[in-house]
């Protein structure tokens, strides 16, 4: 089952019943809720899941913030870029929204895979079970919220002003 001492959590790989998976689910929930500052995750599948949904997280974090500066940049330092302006900024804000609705309230978006295995060799060898199991790291992602969401505002706004000046014209 998980070992849950000090401020770690292990999902451990153990199949005692029909529904082992649901009990793995459970307790990575279960730990997640309980803010364990690492999480250890041995089963492979809910592992791969696991991972899947922060690289998703991520991927609309990163692709809010990259469109959004190229949509402000365009917007500032050129006059009629219009059709490099707009497109950017609503994919920031697409993204943005995306993330907003589907991820940020999820808990598990207060994870990280730890890939440098660090906090992997900090927890005692008597507790694992897997040679290869996928290691979440709790991060603050506060700022980081605060980046992405104020970019796409900011893109929406830069936007909104390159459409009414293409209006105008």
């Amino acid at each position: 089952m998980s070992a849950l001492d000090g401020d770690y959590a292990v999902v451990r790989e153990i199949y005692n019943s029909e529904n082992s998976s649901r009990q793995f689910e459970e307790e990575l929930e279960r730990a997640i809720d309980d803010e364990k500052t690492t999480i250890i995750v041995e089963p492979y599948q809910l592992g791969e899941e696991t991972t899947r949904w922060i690289r998703f997280g991520n991927f609309l974090h990163k692709a809010a913030v990259l469109s959004g500066v190229t949509s402000i940049a365009t917007s500032f330092f050129t006059s009629r870029l219009f059709s490099v302006t707009v497109p950017f900024g609503t994919t920031s804000v697409a993204c943005a929204t995306l993330y907003a609705l589907s991820w940020s309230s999820d808990p598990c978006c207060k994870y990280q895979i730890d890939y440098s295995g660090r906090a992997l060799h900090a927890i005692p060898q008597r507790d694992l079970g897997s040679g290869s199991p996928v290691v979440l790291v709790r991060k603050d992602d506060k700022y980081r919220k605060r980046l992405h969401y104020g970019v796409a505002i900011v893109s929406f706004l830069c936007c909104g002003w390159q459409i009414y000046r293409w209006w105008t014209d």
